[in-house]
């Protein structure tokens, strides 16, 4: 799963790590840095490898368009296509109103040990 294989220029990118990135080309400053936040949706630029941690797999960097207009980049292990984005959302939604579904069960039937342990005493 690399969007640097399976993206081109103006693709739709989703965000899946939350990150602070400073205008591409602009060294790093927490003033001038933008949050790109965990789902946000960018468009794919280009790529590059980031000489600094080349003996890293962090290394292969994206260029993206963010709702400002302007192009940062990430490394990209932060970043999945519309198809995969989509594909986690339904995968985990599932696997929501699943462990949903089990705490009622659960619950539901700890009431009724509940009630069958109550003893009535009449006078």
């Amino acid at each position: 799963m690399s969007v640097i294989l399976e993206s081109l220029a103006g693709d739709e990118l989703y965000c899946l790590e939350e990150f602070v990135t400073s205008p591409h080309g602009q060294p790093f400053s927490w003033k001038s840095g933008r949050k790109i936040r965990v789902g946000e949706r960018v468009r794919f630029v280009s790529w590059y490898e980031d000489q600094h941690v080349s003996n890293n797999p962090v290394c292969w960097m994206v260029i993206f368009e963010a709702a400002d207009g302007k192009r940062y980049a990430g490394t990209q292990t932060y970043f999945v296509t519309a198809e995969c984005w989509h594909g986690l959302r339904k995968y985990f939604g599932r696997q929501r109103r699943k462990t949903a579904e089990a705490k009622k069960t659960k619950a539901g039937s700890q009431r009724s040990v509940t009630r069958k342990k109550q003893v009535v005493v009449s006078g």
